[in-house]
């Protein structure tokens, strides 16, 4: 009875001890709030060797050996046995969340996830490129992990990784609705990529039918292997090609691999007529053609870490001789080397670029992992401008010469639209502006007129006119002369322009020595001390010509509401002259118009 007592005792401060320790190890706490869409785990995530690939779950929480990761991205290099990788995801929203925990990297052989509950593991899901894709929780090229988390829950995870290859374990969280937003526009990415690799090589392949060029099937061959290299390093053979095949995933990796690089190989000879103008150059070329295939036979008996070894010091060779041989046709003046020079050599960087970062020898960002996807485009599209040019260079001459006429043409006719539109302006000011005065027009008044008290009368806005004349103007003309006249109507649309300064407001010549000022928005008070400022400023004006002078007054109606009908703009203007008419006979130099409480009409 004793000993069972300390045995529980035992138990008990162990599970304490366990439970204790393995709160501590936890280092990364990602917070799940109300806004989170989505975080990438990496700086700071704790993880643990398993050389021997022996630790439960239960075990590897208890280890003293983890370490605390500092870089941008996950990039562990090739060891033998597991790692173990362990943060905690807590929801600190008012609701629960549908949470994805996504790992993009297709040449992991397993991956096992684990929930973690008072250090056991709750939750274990199993998935890997050497599983079948029905294995996963969701059935999708990238391991995706679906989990379900309460209001204020605090989740621990433990995910565990082998593989053969170079260890790269993007790791993303995801908020389930932010996924599948992204997901599909990813998709619609891939798929255009896809389209526009798949269109240069069946292009290629019955232009080579066509005009029965092998230098053309090459470098179909070469497209069609890259595009499968592509599909396999974003997972999609794995899931839409041989799901319950696994084993496929190493070999068609394998077999894309040799036959992009003999394609490449044979197509830069024929290309850049290595066996006419460099023949041991050219022997050498083929003989790595050959060499890109030993990868495929090996994979039978060698296992695919040592092949992907073999595969890359390959590329290094490819990239060397391959560049030399450029180099020396572009001193050859040859044409077709001139074109390829620039893209082969960003593409093969950005192939370079890729796989140093899959055997994490450098890190893993979004330079190097988009470097390839840009190298191979241009590769593609450049390698196909070569052979254009070997097929038909004359043609290409003639495009280029018809590309500089059109060109010129359309700059030739946009110079000319652009002046007809600046004389076309300079006529409409002309159509709208009075010759004597710069003042808009009746016509264009009458056109304004319109449109303003109907968007008073939609509006519900007040809309204010004022029809003014010049007093004893017949007599001026007489007694000085029309010049002079014309002198005393210019000097006083110059005053009326003057004394309005809102872009809606305008004045017009009415006709004659009329003037009409339109004020929209603007009530009957502002409508009459604009009238007066006019009234008081033009009868300071002492007008000149000569020997002669003169002063001179002007008569204003005044006229304004909230129109209450639309189109009836003729019956304002038809106040306001009859108010003009009673400013005429009520002695001249005054201001009359409708009645309003604060300013009532003045002489």
């Amino acid at each position: 009875m004793k000993h069972s007592f300390y045995k529980s005792l035992k138990a008990i401060f162990l599970g304490f001890l366990i439970a204790l320790i393995h709160s501590w190890a936890f280092a990364l706490e990602l917070e799940i709030d109300n806004d989170f869409k989505e975080q990438k785990l990496s700086k700071n995530i704790d993880y643990l060797h398993d050389r021997e690939t022996a630790y439960s779950p239960e075990q590897a929480l208890t280890k003293t050996k983890w370490k605390q990761y500092q870089q941008q991205h996950i990039r562990l290099r090739q060891h033998e046995g597991a790692h173990w990788l362990k943060f905690q995801l807590n929801n600190s929203s008012k609701l629960d969340r549908q949470i994805i925990i996504e790992i993009a990297n297709p040449y992991l052989d397993r991956i096992d996830f684990y929930s973690i509950s008072k250090g056991t593991a709750t939750v274990h899901k199993i998935m890997g490129d050497q599983f079948p894709a029905s294995t996963r929780p969701l059935v999708h090229p990238r391991y995706l992990f679906p989990l379900s988390l309460k209001s204020g829950q605090l989740q621990e995870i433990l995910v565990r990784v082998t593989s053969e290859a170079a260890l790269q374990i993007p790791i993303t969280v995801w908020d389930r609705q932010a996924f599948i937003g992204y997901d599909y526009r990813y998709s619609v990415f891939l798929s255009i990529f896809f389209g526009v690799l798949l269109m240069f090589g069946i292009y290629h392949l019955l232009l080579a039918l066509l005009i029965k060029d092998i230098t053309v099937i090459y470098y179909s061959l070469f497209i069609f292997s890259v595009a499968m290299l592509f599909a396999l390093n974003q997972g999609l053979p794995a899931v839409f090609f041989w799901p319950e095949t696994p084993a496929l995933n190493h070999v068609a990796h394998i077999l894309s691999y040799s036959i992009a690089g003999a394609s490449i190989c044979l197509f830069t000879a024929k290309i850049l007529l290595l066996s006419e103008q460099l023949p041991r150059v050219n022997q050498l070329f083929i003989a790595a053609a050959v060499v890109a295939l030993a990868p495929s036979i090996a994979l039978i008996t060698s296992p695919y870490s040592e092949i992907l070894r073999f595969s890359f010091a390959y590329s290094i060779f490819v990239i060397l001789i391959y560049g030399a041989v450029l180099v020396k046709r572009i001193h050859d003046k040859y044409m077709p080397a001139m074109h390829l020079i620039t893209a082969s050599v960003f593409a093969i960087l950005g192939s370079t670029l890729g796989l140093l970062a899959v055997y994490g020898y450098i890190p893993s960002n979004l330079f190097t992992q988009t470097g390839i996807y840009c190298g191979i485009m241009m590769m593609a599209l450049f390698y196909s401008l070569s052979i254009s040019y070997r097929i038909n260079l004359d043609r290409q001459l003639r495009e280029e010469a018809q590309r500089k006429l059109t060109h010129e043409l359309d700059s030739l006719v946009r110079e000319r639209t652009e002046e007809l539109e600046t004389v076309n302006q300079q006529l409409h000011i002309v159509s709208i502006t009075d010759g004597l005065t710069q003042l808009y027009n009746r016509r264009h008044f009458d056109k304004t007129l319109c449109t303003e008290f109907n968007r008073a009368y939609r509006e519900g806005t007040h809309i204010s006119l004022l029809l003014m004349d010049i007093d004893h103007f017949k007599s001026l003309n007489d007694n000085f002369g029309h010049a002079f006249g014309d002198l005393c109507i210019q000097a006083a649309s110059t005053t009326i322009k003057n004394s309005i300064h809102r872009p809606l407001d305008m004045a017009a010549r009415y006709g004659g020595e009329e003037f009409v000022v339109l004020l929209p928005e603007t009530e009957l008070e502002g409508a009459y001390q604009i009238a007066h400022t006019i009234n008081q400023e033009i009868a300071k004006l002492t007008i000149k010509d000569a020997e002669q002078s003169s002063e001179m007054t002007v008569s204003i109606g005044v006229a304004g509401e909230i129109p209450n009908e639309k189109d009836q703009q003729e019956l304002l203007l038809k106040r306001a002259d009859e108010f003009l008419y009673q400013a005429k006979h009520n002695g001249r130099n005054c201001v009359m118009g409708d009645p309003i409480s604060s300013t009532p009409p003045e002489k």
